[in-house]
């Protein structure tokens, strides 16, 4: 790993300073201090159902594949009520209200979003690809994708050391921060600068000083506690609010307490990595308990349900537990962006689109972004013949390809990620994803540390079927094929 160039950036403040411009906060009971996956124990605001993921796309909001009317919903962030439009996509946030009997759409009672973290970057590293940043912001791990996190203010490889970040998204089972969405705030003032963290109370003195983690938090007279019932105590969730006098410390101007997940709920889909897995009927996802024990699995096979797979999983919440009615496998592993060839490769009845010979399924779980012109309700109807299309997403046990992301973009290098089906180093010929692709030019074969290969030998020696390899064709003209690859790069693990 090496650490990012500090090169000069060009900044417009007002575009990103959301948190400067709300109104003034209102106090709201049920959503004071809240945040992430928990909810007010009963259900929150009001209503019977609750989605946790991140935001799909507006008309009304789509989070965890269901459609909610949010006509009449309160929007609070951080704390602050809001417009629906100050939300963003890429926000993980929660909705409450009463879903109907589908599961797939309901009335909201509210729509809330509270940051995992707002602080200066402290550590930073560029993965060997290239693909992901590595952050340390205000003692928790971040990653960065370059093409999964929404960026807010602030360029992919424009990120500095000291620069204030708002971060949303989902934590794996290392406990490292996948962040789905995140906004440049400013950069680091000390003793001005506001700061956000989360986090469970270790080493209380007493008196004046506690840890989150790594961050010592110093309390002061005018230190408001008044949303922290039954004041300091180690083994308290809270969310600190306040400024850094130095690094590493919080001088707090506020503590309240992280609210407790919902007990009982007609309905609950959340989005989120597996973690704590003993097998299917006791396994958590977003902090929150799962047994899918009686679960509709899509893929079908259970070995596609893992310590560390993204997944959205749905049915009522019982005791405090999801008793799920459905478990779906998420992710992006797969990558594919190339350039619609013909309009017949939308096929709007089976909700495929076809790309580069492979056939690609939507559902309404798949998050879709237009990042060319921009269109706020894209979906699948207005893609068209000679649209570059970006998908991410994961290969089904059946080999079939399922988008999680579906992005228009300007026209760029075809690409082509996945797991390597078959080789043959005589020809120089690899299948990924049921697709034959041609020999590549002199050279063009590098490993996952992007050290490049002596020669197709030694790359054919290194290969193995079930390998991550991006296969890319620089933009030629073409970008509906993958004539003669300009790269065949294995690639690092990932969901």
């Amino acid at each position: 790993m090496s650490r990012l160039n500090t090169s000069t950036k060009s900044r417009i403040s007002s575009l990103v300073a959301l948190w400067i411009t709300l109104l003034a906060a209102v106090a709201i009971v049920s959503c004071k201090g809240s945040s992430g996956p928990f909810a007010s124990t009963g259900g929150g605001i009001g209503g019977t159902g609750q989605s946790i993921g991140e935001l799909d796309g507006f008309g009304s909001v789509f989070v965890s594949g269901v459609e909610w009317d949010t006509d009449s919903a309160i929007v609070v962030i951080d704390g602050a009520t809001a417009s629906e439009g100050a939300l963003r996509v890429g926000m993980v946030i929660t909705v409450e209200g009463t879903p109907d009997g589908s599961g797939t759409t309901g009335t909201a009672d509210s729509v809330r979003f509270d940051p995992v973290v707002r602080g200066p970057i402290s550590g930073m590293f560029v993965g060997p690809d290239g693909q992901t940043i590595t952050l340390e912001v205000l003692g928790v791990t971040v990653d960065v994708d370059r093409d999964t996190t929404s960026l807010a203010g602030i360029a992919f490889d424009s990120l500095l050391f000291d620069d204030v970040l708002t971060l949303s998204g989902f934590f794996d089972q290392n406990g490292r921060l996948r962040a789905t969405y995140a906004e440049f705030e400013g950069v680091l003032q000390l003793s001005v600068t506001e700061v956000r963290r989360e986090g469970t109370i270790t080493n209380y003195d007493g008196v004046s000083l506690f840890e989150l983690g790594s961050v010592v938090v110093e309390v002061d007279a005018g230190t408001d506690l008044s949303g922290l019932p039954g004041g300091i105590a180690d083994g308290r969730n809270v969310v600190v609010r306040g400024v850094m006098p130095g690094a590493g410390v919080i001088t707090a101007t506020e503590i309240s307490l992280k609210a407790e997940p919902a007990v009982d709920l007609d309905h609950t889909s959340v989005e989120g990595f597996i973690s704590s897995l003993v097998d299917l009927t006791d396994f958590q996802v977003a902090g929150l308990r799962v047994d899918a024990s009686n679960a509709t699995l899509d893929p079908v096979s259970p070995a596609f349900f893992f310590d560390g797979a993204m997944v959205q999983v749905s049915g009522p919440t019982q005791g405090g537990v999801i008793r799920a009615t459905k478990l779906e496998r998420r992710g992006t592993a797969v990558r594919i962006n190339a350039e619609v060839a013909d309009q017949a490769d939308v096929n709007l009845t089976a909700g495929t689109l076809t790309l580069l010979g492979i056939t690609i399924s939507v559902n309404a779980a798949t998050l879709f972004e237009d990042d060319r012109d921009g269109l706020a309700s894209f979906e699948l109807v207005d893609v068209l013949a000679g649209d570059f299309i970006e998908i991410r997403g994961y290969e089904t046990a059946a080999g079939s390809v399922v988008a999680t992301r579906f992005e228009r973009d300007v026209t760029d290098d075809v690409v082509l990620q996945g797991r390597v089906d078959s080789f043959d180093p005589g020809s120089q010929a690899v299948m990924v994803l049921g697709m034959l692709i041609p020999a590549a030019a002199s050279g063009a074969f590098v490993d996952v540390d992007e050290t490049p290969f002596t020669d197709a030998a030694a790359f054919f020696a290194a290969l193995q079927v079930g390998n991550l390899l991006r296969v890319t064709d620089e933009d030629d003209g073409d970008a509906t094929s993958i004539d003669v690859p300009t790269e065949l790069e294995l690639e690092f693990e990932t969901d």
